[in-house]
């Protein structure tokens, strides 16, 4: 992967106020963090340059600071570790940049593209999705764009796990355990797996209504004796 350049500027000023401010004139406020670095530094980027940037190369693009008279941050290279974006506007709203070195390996989520179409489709099966991402561990020249894995041959009742697939070239798995990418399953098994749960729910309700209804009925009863 091609380092791609990121102008950036340091930013002194905090607070929403000055973060407002800065929106306003075409740049996002953004924060570099890294274990080479003293502390994590404030930055100003310009939104458009940054979003041309991950459309050229997503969103774990290796991209190299350009800071005029810096010597600390100029010439890093960093990638993205979060965004935020304004969930009605969609304008960028702050940038977390994460330094690294290409000599260490960095442990990244990557997306999960499924190709093909699996075979149990065509008999009334329905594919589900697992996982949509897999987190590896990998050096940064080999952070692969997305995980492919091939359905093609799942029939109903077949599913493809993590240890099924080969992953990308000078990638291994950073999982805890070994999560279904895709399943194929029937519409009708799901559908009666929820009946008998919602069954087995009413069944309980009305088992734990029987004692109470007991009870009274014993507590009505015991007058009656002592009368007699």
């Amino acid at each position: 992967m091609n380092d791609r350049i990121l102008n950036a500027t340091r930013r002194e000023a905090a607070g929403k106020g000055a973060a407002r401010k800065l929106r306003n004139t075409g740049h996002v406020p953004a924060v570099i963090y890294g274990s080479k670095l003293k502390k994590a530094s404030p930055l100003a980027i310009d939104s458009k340059q940054f979003i041309d940037l991950l459309r050229g190369g997503g969103q774990r693009a290796l991209l190299k600071l350009v800071i005029e008279k810096d010597k600390e941050l100029d010439g890093k290279t960093v990638i993205v570790k979060d965004m935020q974006v304004h969930p009605l506007t969609h304008r960028l709203l702050h940038i977390d940049l994460m330094e690294i070195r290409m000599d260490e390996k960095i442990q990244i989520e990557i997306p999960v593209q499924l190709n093909g179409k699996a075979m149990g489709l065509e008999t009334g099966g329905v594919l589900q999705m697992g996982v949509r991402t897999i987190r590896v561990e990998c050096l940064p020249a080999n952070i692969p764009e997305q995980i492919e894995v091939d359905i093609s041959s799942l029939d109903i009742g077949d599913s493809i796990h993590l240890e099924d697939i080969e992953l990308p070239q000078g990638a291994t798995s950073a999982e805890d355990s070994n999560p279904v990418l895709a399943s194929v399953v029937v519409v009708r098994a799901v559908a009666e797996a929820a009946e008998g749960e919602e069954g087995a729910e009413g069944a309980e309700a009305a088992e734990g209504e029987k004692p109470a209804e007991a009870t009274e009925s014993k507590s009505k009863e015991e007058p009656k004796k002592e009368e007699s």
